[in-house]
């Protein structure tokens, strides 16, 4: 009885140099068509993930509102400083959305500082990855405080949370430093002297899914915008 090798053709000859060659070489061409879309698809899976995440929030700014005469929590990380982390809406929702921290933190948020202080003087930890439109939170010049439910006109077109910035845009100046470990961003600044995109991108991760960011209305839907559609100067 002969033997048969599995290696070997009908006629016990094994794969040559250039065959075992072109093998490898188209293997690695379909890896080089798949890893894109592969990668793709991780990053579609983490924007939903993050858009869950602030839908949950809303939930609990529901909740929370409910339960205080229609009232929004306010903020209390401060990109400077005067930090009062009592106040802050990631300690008054604590109760509505489970004290679960996979919540609050975006799962496409590479940002060092959830583990390492920022430098110094500041010394803080990131504790979000989301923060609160300011002018839901505080009278802003001559406006009112957009501060609860009766004085929402457009809940579906007013943005309350936004993704943070994750590694500060000038480390150098400490009141920008102080962004990633913030609560709170203010959009009313962004068109103080600079173009309003290049100021909000010191506040605001405005690319977190590339190229866009997600951003949950006071309706409680998320949308994934690119920032021209999000502010505009008028």
């Amino acid at each position: 009885m002969k033997r048969c090798s599995l290696l070997r053709g009908p006629r016990g000859r094994g794969f040559t140099l250039i065959e075992l060659l072109v093998v490898v070489a188209i293997i690695a061409l379909l890896i080089s068509i798949l890893l894109p879309s592969l990668q793709r698809a991780r990053e579609q899976g983490r924007t939903v993930v993050c858009a869950s995440n602030q839908r949950s929030l809303m939930q609990a700014l529901f909740m929370y509102a409910d339960g205080n005469r229609g009232m929004f929590p306010t903020a209390g990380l401060m990109h400077g400083s005067g930090n009062d982390v009592e106040r802050s809406w990631v300690v008054q929702l604590a109760a509505e959305y489970g004290r679960n921290e996979k919540i609050v933190r975006c799962p496409s948020d590479t940002s060092p500082f959830w583990n390492d202080p920022l430098p110094a003087p500041d010394g803080r930890y990131r504790r979000t990855s989301y923060a609160n439109n300011a002018y839901t939170v505080y009278p802003i010049g001559n406006r009112t405080a957009h501060d609860r439910w009766e004085r929402i006109r457009r809940p579906a077109s007013t943005i309350y949370w936004i993704e943070l910035v994750t590694r500060p845009a000038r480390a150098s100046d400490p009141n920008i430093l102080g962004y990633v470990a913030a609560d709170h961003v203010h959009p009313e600044s962004w068109w103080v002297g600079s173009p309003p995109r290049s100021k909000a991108a010191e506040q605001v991760a405005l690319e977190a899914h590339r190229p866009q960011a997600n951003y949950a209305m006071l309706d409680g839907h998320v949308e994934r915008l690119p920032f021209e559609r999000t502010y505009a100067l008028h």
